[in-house]
C-alpha cells in the first residue's frame, strides 16, 4: 500500500491524477479528487468513508471470531 500512495504522490506531483490503484478506498479517493473537491469537503469524505471501511473490517472480524468458536462443539 505504500509503494502505491508514493506513485499516486508522484503522479499528483506531475499535474496528473491516477485514476485506477487497485486499491477500492484509494481509487474512490481519486475520483472525488479528479472531481474537484477539495479542503473540508474532501476530509469529511475521506473521514466517513475510512470509518466505514474500518466498521466493515471489524464486523468480518467479529464474523470469523463466532465462527471459530462453532468447530470445537462439532467436533472438529
Amino acid at each position: 500500500m505504500k509503494d502505491v500512495l508514493v506513485d499516486v504522490t508522484k503522479s499528483i506531483e506531475k499535474g496528473k491524477i491516477p485514476t485506477e490503484t487497485g486499491h477500492a478506498f484509494v481509487d474512490k479517493a481519486l475520483s472525488w479528487l479528479s472531481a474537484g473537491l477539495r479542503g473540508e469537503a474532501l476530509d469529511k469524505l475521506l473521514i466517513d468513508g475510512a470509518q466505514i471501511e474500518i466498521e466493515r473490517i471489524h464486523q468480518s472480524a467479529s464474523i470469523l471470531t463466532n465462527l471459530g468458536k462453532y468447530p470445537p462443539a462439532l467436533g472438529m
